[in-house]
């Protein structure tokens, strides 16, 4: 694919493993309305993703979900998605 970097090219490819999941993810997470519904939604993204396909790839959906959310223009989630971390805190 002329014009795309290798870890692009990467991305590419790696979307097609967690389709449903980033639909469904790139959805919700973009029709937040509110910060508060934002990080909620985020957390139970990456929660479902985790119980799904554990957390070897889960850098990877972050990453692409990134990217998915600001082709939707929401660039302020895609920023937030991008920098969750990959290693969830636990909660108390």
């Amino acid at each position: 694919m002329p014009g795309i970097n290798v870890r692009g090219r990467h991305l590419l490819y790696r979307q097609f493993d967690f389709q449903l999941e980033l639909s469904r993810g790139a959805s919700c997470i973009a029709s937040c309305q509110t910060d508060e519904s934002l990080r909620q939604e985020v957390q139970s993204t990456v929660l479902s993703f985790l119980e799904t396909h554990g957390p070897a790839s889960l850098e990877m959906f972050r990453d692409v979900l990134a990217v998915k959310l600001s082709a939707r223009g929401r660039r302020d989630a895609a920023m937030y998605v991008a920098s969750y971390p990959v290693q969830p805190q636990a909660t108390v």
